[in-house]
């Protein structure tokens, strides 16, 4: 049981991460380094079934022309 809890409260979690970053994109869509952070978060924490999104989030950092000490 307490295995069971334990697992909904990361999944609770990760979504509750997953809907901050989204919030701060949203609100810095400029920020590369933002960005870069997301798509690292996405492959870390959430594996392959987010790996498409975490490729479409460099591939837009890179479009912001970061500088190279972002």
């Amino acid at each position: 049981m307490l295995d069971i809890q334990f697992q909904l409260n990361v999944r609770k979690f990760t979504h509750n991460l997953i809907f901050l970053f989204l919030l701060v994109v949203k609100r810095f869509p400029k920020s590369a380094k933002l960005r870069i952070a997301y798509a690292f978060f996405l492959i870390e924490r959430l594996g392959k079934k987010y790996q498409k999104k975490a490729l479409e989030e460099l591939a837009y950092a890179d479009m912001l022309k970061p500088s190279l000490y972002e």
